[in-house]
């Protein structure tokens, strides 16, 4: 499965989960290296929002100073640019799960009261 997905999936069960104060277990199917990964990804994406150049994120994410000329050809960079792309991936698929989430709640919520309605006629 892909963890852009499942960071989906969980995400959306927080937010479904979260006003009805119902424990959450974790998930053991992300490993604690892919759960790392996914931290540094949502940093990374959040510092790029925040109008925080690639290379500065790269001199903090791997506390190493790189010259304009060595940033062209270094791994950092094309690490920093896939965890953006990534971070990028798993913020668009949360909001669809989410948004499909609430979808099929507003739906239960719709039919719980029409049969609730129903009942009250008869």
């Amino acid at each position: 499965m892909n963890c852009g997905v499942i960071v989906a999936q969980l995400t959306a069960r927080r937010l479904v989960a979260s006003p009805h104060s119902r424990e959450i277990q974790p998930d053991s199917r992300v490993t604690r290296q892919r759960q790392q990964h996914h931290v540094r990804t949502l940093r990374a994406l959040e510092s790029y929002r925040a109008e925080v150049s690639r290379r500065e994120m790269a001199t903090r994410f791997f506390d190493s100073s790189v010259t304009r000329d060595e940033w062209q050809d270094s791994s950092e960079r094309h690490f920093i640019r896939d965890m953006l792309r990534d971070g990028r991936r798993m913020s668009l698929l949360a909001h669809r799960s989410a948004a499909r989430t609430r979808q099929r709640l507003l739906a239960s919520a719709f039919e719980f009261y029409s049969l609730k309605d129903a009942e009250a006629e008869a």
